[in-house]
């Protein structure tokens, strides 16, 4: 076996398609996903739009948590493992804002096959199983197109939530936000 094709098993391929939904019950539409995950062999990963920095940062996170998840742990399911690979913490307290809310959610959805299991179709079963998800056709549903436009006070929040110096920023420029937050995604794998 290549390390290309190691590399492809480390890190299934996934999809991120932008969309909203509306929760009037956020553990009853949790419960919901994860049966419709287990039904059509993804994890299923809603993350806010708002905190996300990036296309790189969603791609971080999900490799690391895939790895973490099969090697050493943090979460007991592969989704919150990602949630707190997101956030960059071991805390799962500190994940909540990154997750689903009671009303309207804009966020990403993120697909990941369960490995070595088949994957069926999985937007007719989240249709079917009531979760009307309104995808936003005005992105290409790939994890590149992303905005990462951030204004200030979503940069004021990515700073406190990764720990982002103002020293930091001045070195490497407020351009690279994203960077940084990606640095700290990483290093949650290095600090457990």
């Amino acid at each position: 076996m290549t390390e290309k094709q190691n590399e492809t098993e480390k890190y299934p391929p996934y999809t991120v398609t932008p969309c909203s939904v509306c929760i009037k019950d956020v553990p009853l539409f949790l419960n919901t996903l994860a049966t419709i995950g287990l039904k059509m062999h993804y994890h299923i990963v809603l993350l806010r739009k708002y905190y996300i920095a990036g296309p790189r940062h969603i791609e971080t996170a999900i490799k690391h948590a895939v790895r973490s998840f099969h090697t050493k742990p943090i979460a007991k399911t592969l989704e919150i493992e990602i949630l707190l690979f997101i956030a960059a913490t071991r805390q799962t307290g500190r994940i909540s804002l990154f997750g689903v809310q009671e009303g309207k959610n804009d966020c990403y959805i993120c697909l990941i096959p369960r490995i070595t299991e088949k994957q069926v179709e999985p937007w007719n079963l989240l249709q079917e199983a009531g979760i009307n998800l309104v995808i936003d056709t005005s992105m290409n549903p790939d994890c590149a197109e992303i905005s990462n436009d951030i204004n200030n006070t979503r940069f004021l929040f990515f700073m406190d939530q990764y720990d982002i110096t103002s020293e930091e920023l001045t070195v490497i420029g407020e351009n690279r936000l994203e960077d940084l937050v990606c640095e700290r995604v990483a290093l949650l794998s290095i600090e457990k």
